[in-house]
């Protein structure tokens, strides 16, 4: 790609640190946004993800260097944002985008880099799979420039984004436990909290000491994942008490008193409906 290619069709955001731009490739017929930053000290961080292939991640196609510019060229997400849709999804649609979310900030972990302002505005649902974007305040942990001053948003920045410490990946796991709360509920840990089994999940990560958090993503993942081996345990369970109640009906009844199979279906989806909403 070249920067000659691009055209620019609509200006979406302009600062005084940043221009965002909906630009169009003659050459490849299609869109892309393309960013120009007045500082470099985002360019470690869009290098990183230039490398990246991953769904869950927005695509960085191409980086320029331009006098004293930084311009990146990033992959256009045609979709819904996440904040549009926690009102009309259902909660396991919801709680699945949230796993590709942590699949997401998992890769970034794994390269020593924090996002640091994971909420719903900056997640695009595509094809009903969720995609991370909006890089521009994240930074790779051995960087030396430094925070001065507040970094994130307000009611999902962690208590160290205010400057009581320094970020680190316990940073984003705060912000994953407020994004799963309102997934869930609708609404700020501190308005309603998210019942069992996300209570904990949520109290842990959203933890004001980051020692008293999960330490890593890989935790908070593994944890998620608990509530629906519980429940896959228990529907286990059920289908054991069911086959004995079948078994039971063909050895000690009489035959015009046998339970018909299908009222065993029925009974097993009845109770194995009840238990997953219940869950």
């Amino acid at each position: 790609m070249r920067l000659e290619e691009f055209s620019e069709l609509k200006v979406l955001k302009h600062t005084n640190d940043k221009k965002i731009s909906l630009v169009w490739n003659e050459i490849l017929q299609c869109c892309f946004i393309k960013k120009q930053f007045r500082k470099y000290a985002k360019r470690e961080v869009y290098q990183k993800l230039q490398s990246y292939d991953h769904p869950h991640i927005v695509r960085v196609y191409a980086i320029f260097e331009n006098y004293d510019e930084l311009i990146v060229i990033e992959e256009y997400l045609n979709g819904t944002l996440l904040k549009d849709e926690l009102q009309r999804a259902e909660t396991s649609t919801k709680l699945k985008w949230f796993y590709e979310i942590c699949e997401g900030v998992q890769v970034l972990h794994k390269e020593n880099m924090i996002y640091r302002d994971i909420k719903p505005e900056n997640i695009m649902i595509i094809r009903n799979c969720a995609i991370l974007f909006d890089f521009d305040i994240a930074k790779q942990l051995y960087t030396t420039y430094g925070q001065t001053t507040m970094i994130g948003t307000i009611g999902y920045a962690s208590p160290e984004q205010y400057g009581f410490s320094k970020t680190d990946k316990r940073s984003d796991i705060y912000a994953l436990g407020i994004l799963l709360n309102e997934l869930i509920v609708g609404k700020h840990p501190k308005e309603e909290l998210a019942s069992e089994p996300y209570k904990d999940i949520i109290k842990t990560c959203t933890a004001l000491d980051p020692n008293q958090r999960y330490q890593s993503i890989e935790e908070v993942m593994y944890c998620l994942n608990k509530p629906i081996k519980q429940r896959k345990k228990r529907l286990d369970w059920i289908d054991g008490i069911i086959l004995l109640i079948a078994l039971f009906c063909f050895f000690t009844l009489e035959s015009n008193k046998l339970v018909p199979f299908y009222e065993l279906l029925l009974m097993r989806l009845s109770i194995s409906m009840s238990i997953l909403y219940i869950y």
